[in-house]
């Protein structure tokens, strides 16, 4: 009797702190010698590919990013200012659907 009450007492522990382990992505500026990073906390990229695709209907080539190994999308917005010059768009990664393995955009 007292290993079963044992055992659910350490089952209904492990199920709640499993539980407490969800996270949301912050918008946290993040800045480097006082200039704010645009992609400060974009995250990290494993395995990506890198495709050109106009997201916001400016007429200027916009960056999608997908990472094979986690499986996640990445949006960047052209700034217009330069050539690398990016701002993070997470906003856009919603409108993609799940993919896996490979993608590539053709805009």
């Amino acid at each position: 009797m007292r290993n079963n009450l044992i055992i659910i007492i350490f089952t209904l522990i492990s199920h709640i702190s499993g539980i407490a382990q969800d996270f949301s992505r912050l918008d946290v500026p993040y800045f480097i010698d006082n200039k704010l990073a645009s992609i400060g906390f974009s995250g990290g990229l494993r395995s990506p590919q890198f495709s050109n695709i106009d997201l916001n209907g400016d007429g200027l080539l916009d960056l999608f990013v997908f990472d094979r190994t986690t499986e996640n999308v990445y949006t960047f917005i052209k700034n217009g200012s330069g050539n690398l010059d990016f701002i993070y768009a997470p906003r856009y990664e919603a409108y993609f659907p799940k993919m896996i393995v490979f993608a590539l955009l053709k805009d």
